[in-house]
């Protein structure tokens, strides 16, 4: 089975958050099953060419909006067995950022030459999918293409085109403008609201057109059935809810395994956990020039600064949060307005917390084998990587038990979490994760501490399973069940 995996991102290529890792990790364990496969991503000015040895190998041309434009195809084997494609165009894929708004013609003209510089390419090239796994809007028109002005190619409609929806948020409108830039007739689209602006929504296209649709975990699934939740797509989701899968994403568990040698940090495995991460949250103390704080509980977070993430709310809680005696380091990049905030705050409580606006993955990884903690207080979570990565490490995950978060942790058995979105459910849950971790300390100071609930949940947190092993055979399944129902349809 041949699988071209297209999408706005590839880590560690080109990326800016959870969709990247996903993109990377998946078709690795699909290879490992027996599946071919291949990824697509669009060129932007912030991908090394030369430090990931891409080499040019095929120049084409893409009809869009009456004219034809070149198409330059790099490839590298950065990833073991798993080729990447980058496709630059002067005009439409080569921008200085990876995302601009999720809506305007503009990005959706990008996208939509993307999606279409994607189908040229496969008539060009040795390599015929059976499947092309769509990842977001961004590559949302290659169903409708598939389906109307490359109907009758005997290349392209033998393919079955498979939808991940990582966030529903993002969905790619634009006005009637984008249809005479695409070449499509109002008679293409499955649904056309007209005198409205945005009338043309990208994602709500391509969750019609595909064969299977799929999302990133069982709850959020559910949840973007329901109007709160869906941006206005719930319709759309119900009427495709028979080929609608939830599948929960795993991790790169050799990139995030604790008992690697790392120069940032001391190794350590479940057999000696309770000895050697004490002297990792030492070394991350050291590294923030907190060394005093050895003895209060350490609370982290890796992650974009963005109301879908909680920021407002813990923003809202801080004064209160800091009142618990907390070390609080934040890894994060995001709303200016947010980073203001968090300057004021380390300013306010600069002998206790630091807040570094870069991501820096090596120290992300310090950060997660020292903490004691880690807050997740998202307001929705498609999935949620983060708490999977801070598990394998040891560090108890503090979570808004919405989406992928309510499908890994369990309250006080492999983390926190708190169901209400508000200050005071918040505050609770944290109290509650700080009271079990200063029982923790005094059993240690007994020499009792494997007696403890806090280690038993640690241990419990590092065995949960947060791989792509069982994710991936559910997806080579869904591939299947895509191409048996396209050949009973043309039957």
């Amino acid at each position: 089975m041949n699988v071209l995996f297209v999408a706005s991102e590839v880590a560690p290529i080109s990326q800016s958050g959870g969709l990247g890792d996903v993109v990377s990790a998946l078709p690795q364990r699909l290879h490992e099953l027996g599946v071919t496969t291949r990824i697509v991503i669009p060129f932007t000015t912030s991908i090394d060419l030369k430090l990931y040895h891409c080499e040019k190998v095929l120049e084409y041309s893409v009809p869009i909006a009456g004219l034809e434009e070149r198409v330059i195809v790099w490839k590298t084997n950065y990833i073991p067995n798993v080729p990447i494609y980058i496709l630059e165009n002067n005009r439409y894929l080569s921008s200085r950022v990876m995302y601009r708004d999720f809506n305007g013609f503009t990005e959706a003209a990008r996208y939509a030459f993307f999606s279409k510089a994607v189908l040229e390419l496969i008539l060009q090239w040795d390599f015929q999918p059976d499947v092309i796994h769509a990842h977001d809007y961004y590559s949302g028109l290659i169903a409708l293409f598939r389906n109307t002005a490359y109907k009758h190619n005997p290349i392209i409609s033998k393919f079955v085109t498979v939808l991940t929806i990582h966030s529903i948020r993002a969905q790619g409108k634009a006005n009637d403008s984008i249809l005479n830039f695409a070449e499509m007739s109002k008679k293409d689209l499955a649904t056309y609201k007209e005198n409205q602006w945005g009338d043309i929504n990208s994602l709500e296209q391509e969750i019609l057109n595909v064969d299977i649709l799929t999302t990133v975990s069982p709850t959020y699934a559910r949840e973007v059935s329901l109007p709160e939740n869906a941006y206005g797509l719930e319709n759309v989701i119900k009427k495709r809810r028979r080929d609608f899968y939830g599948i929960l994403n795993g991790i790169d568990i050799h990139e995030y395994d604790p008992r690697k040698k790392n120069d940032l940090y001391h190794s350590y495995g479940i057999s000696n956990v309770f000895e050697i991460k004490p002297k990792n949250k030492e070394k991350l103390l050291h590294h923030f020039k907190l060394q005093h704080r050895i003895n209060q509980p350490v609370i982290s977070m890796v992650t974009r600064l963005d109301d879908q993430k909680g920021i407002d709310l813990l923003l809202e809680a801080f004064p209160k949060f800091m009142e618990l005696d907390v070390t609080f380091f934040i890894l994060a990049q995001g709303r200016l307005d947010y980073v203001k905030s968090f300057k004021e705050m380390t300013k306010r409580y600069s002998n206790r917390m630091k807040a570094i606006f870069t991501f820096e993955h090596p120290l992300s990884k310090l950060i997660y084998a020292g903490s004691d903690m880690l807050l997740m207080p998202s307001r929705f979570e498609p999935c949620g990587l983060t708490d999977m990565i801070a598990m394998r490490y040891g560090t108890l995950p503090i979570v808004h038990l919405v989406g992928g978060l309510k499908d890994v942790v369990r309250d006080e058995y492999n983390g926190f979490g708190f169901v209400e979105f508000n200050k005071e459910t918040l505050l609770s849950t944290i109290a509650r994760a700080v009271n079990l971790y200063s029982d923790y300390q005094n059993l240690k100071k007994l020499r009792k501490v494997r007696e403890s609930k806090w280690a038993g949940m640690i241990l419990h947190a590092m065995r949960k399973d947060v791989s792509w092993k069982k994710s991936a055979r559910q997806y080579r399944t869904i591939y299947r069940k895509a191409i048996e129902k396209r050949q009973s349809l043309k039957k």
